[in-house]
């Protein structure tokens, strides 16, 4: 049995920074979202295919210029 190692993650979620400490690489975000009072998101079909669970993520370009991107759970 294989077991994988827990990770230190952090993250802004809505303009608060979040640090998580300990995740489980078997959690999705979708779990801790609910699990955290962000109900909001759903579960559709349970593996991402139907995009009820869609999370938009806001990165940045080279200049620096926000840049949202789609990301099923």
């Amino acid at each position: 049995m294989t077991v994988e190692a827990q990770r230190d993650l952090t993250f802004s979620l809505n303009h608060s920074t979040i640090c998580l400490s300990g995740v489980s690489p078997n959690q999705t975000l979708l779990e801790y979202l609910r699990l955290t009072g962000y109900v909001g998101t759903k579960e559709g079909c349970g593996d991402g295919d139907c995009g009820a669970c869609t999370v938009v993520l806001i990165g940045a370009d080279e200049q620096g210029k926000p840049q949202p991107t789609q990301y099923p759970n």
